[in-house]
């Protein structure tokens, strides 16, 4: 047996449907009327944006094992990417050379620099948040 309140959950949900169904609440009611094309109308209008077109500044090979996480340094000199696999690599941005790559551990999932740029912080997949010194880096 059902109760009172489901028969009258499913009589709204039945009602809202047949309503809809039937065209009940149209934004857009059908009309014998042609719109006026002198006046064109604007809804909300974007500014231009330099974002339309971006520009390719620079691609850096990394293996097949997919990326899950990037960042650049506050010095804005090296780029850094974090892997699956639990690699990190380093890039001089403006050489595109390879300087590091390092197996920090597994599944490294985030990483970022500190406001120093030569500390790295990593969050792997076993909830393990460590700190790396790259001040050395060479």
């Amino acid at each position: 047996m059902i109760s009172s309140s489901a028969c009258s959950k499913i009589f709204t949900l039945s009602a809202i449907a047949i309503f809809l169904t039937l065209g009940g609440c149209n934004p857009f009611p059908k009309t014998s009327k042609t719109p006026n094309s002198a006046t064109p109308t604007v809804v909300n209008p974007l500014p231009p944006s330099p974002w339309r077109q971006p520009q390719l500044l620079r691609s850096l090979d990394t293996d097949a094992t997919p990326i899950v996480s990037i960042t650049i340094s506050p010095d804005n000199k090296t780029i850094a990417a974090s892997s699956f696999s639990g690699q990190v690599k380093m890039w001089n941005l403006e050489s595109g050379e390879l300087t590091l790559e390092v197996k920090l551990g597994t599944e490294i999932r985030a990483i970022r620099f500190s406001p120093n740029s030569q500390t790295v912080a990593s969050g792997d997949a076993e909830r393990n948040v460590k700190l790396y010194d790259f001040a050395h880096r060479g």
